[in-house]
């Protein structure tokens, strides 16, 4: 009778020390079947002509996951966590850690040009896989690949200024490393004198700088800023009366259209005014797609946060080394148009030169 109970109770411990073991094996494959994608994006305080960039390019993720979670319902699981940044650097590496060490993230996908600059050594120590909308300062051939035209197309507006026969002109922009870069790029390829003048980020009067401006002649002026800040900026000029003869845009003019508009009233102090401008055509059918399941229509960055994912999870693989290779070799047509990478791992370029003409911008 003791031996038999002996047995029973034996059996017993075998069968829940098994059911342990199968249970940690079970959860420890469950695991590793989840892709753990981190998003940092600035869901506050980045409005741009009415538009929340980064609630636009969030949505644009999401869409693309429940999409692919529909099409593929045995694949591996996704799970998605986003930090806001606030487009503030401090704020943006401080996600990252979150999602690095507590998160333990696989991939990255981000939006913010600070907060890319703030934790890219860090990136490209760990070796994490990351798409990149907004342009870092310092491109290189790393795990970094920016998803969003090349906006070092800047250096188009440079050229655009060399057939307008400028020879001097003033770079206007916010102490951001990225705007350094920009007037970085168009030094390169403008063939006269560039003077510029630094802008704190947080700064919105800008009248003393403007007058100044006004004492040294700036007859030609480049804005590389924000569109809510060049928006501040234009009309503090036009207040003081001073109206240069070429003034030129990088993309934010375009994108941030409605800020100029609601800022100046109308944008007839600008006409003859150029500006960088991207021609990607976002799909037709991911607009309604959008706009079903958001019940707005889609922000400017919607669809690259949508590219960026359907981008990452065909690309996929277990090993973050292979993974980069894969995007690396990327070629595919997404909503926001043709994808590729270049050496440095970012997409070419597609932007053309627009012309503000009777309170207009128009493509050249």
């Amino acid at each position: 009778m003791k031996t038999s109970k002996k047995i029973f109770i034996s059996a017993v411990v075998i069968a829940i020390v098994a059911t342990l073991v199968i249970n940690l094996l079970s959860n420890s494959k469950a695991d590793e079947e989840v892709v753990k994608v981190g998003v940092i994006a600035p869901i506050t305080n980045l409005v741009v002509g009415g538009n929340n960039l980064g609630e636009g390019f969030v949505n644009g993720v999401t869409l693309a996951m429940e999409e692919y979670a529909q099409k593929n319902p045995d694949s591996n699981k996704i799970k998605l966590v986003v930090e806001d940044d606030g487009y503030d650097a401090k704020k943006g590496v401080s996600a990252f850690e979150k999602l690095s060490t507590i998160n333990d993230i696989d991939f990255l996908i981000n939006l913010s040009s600070p907060t890319i600059d703030s934790i890219r050594e860090k990136v490209r120590s760990e070796g994490v896989p990351v798409l990149q909308i907004g342009a870092e300062s310092e491109p290189l051939k790393d795990s970094i690949f920016n998803i969003y035209p090349d906006q070092t197309s800047i250096s188009d507006v440079a050229i655009e200024a060399n057939k307008d026969g400028v020879n001097k002109i003033t770079a206007v922009i916010e102490q951001l490393d990225v705007y350094e870069k920009f007037v970085s790029d168009f030094e390169k390829n403008f063939k006269g004198e560039v003077n510029i003048v630094r802008l704190p980020a947080s700064a919105s009067d800008y009248r003393t700088q403007i007058t100044k401006l006004k004492e040294t002649g700036a007859e030609n002026v480049i804005i590389l800023m924000s569109s809510k800040s060049g928006a501040q900026l234009i009309k503090q000029m036009r207040d003081l009366k001073l109206k240069p003869i070429n003034i030129y845009f990088d993309v934010s003019l375009q994108l941030g259209l409605s800020d100029f508009e609601k800022v100046l009233g109308d944008l007839s102090y600008l006409n003859g005014a150029k500006s960088l401008y991207s021609v990607s055509d976002v799909d037709a059918s991911f607009v309604e797609r959008y706009k079903t399941r958001f019940s707005v229509e889609p922000g400017p960055l919607s669809g690259y946060g949508y590219d960026s994912f359907v981008a990452m999870i065909n690309t996929k693989e277990v090993s973050s080394d292979k993974w980069i290779k894969n995007i690396q070799a990327y070629k595919a047509k997404g909503v926001t148009g043709e994808i590729s990478f270049n050496s440095i791992g970012v997409r070419p370029p597609g932007f053309k030169i627009g012309v503000i003409e009777e309170g207009k911008l128009l493509v050249k």
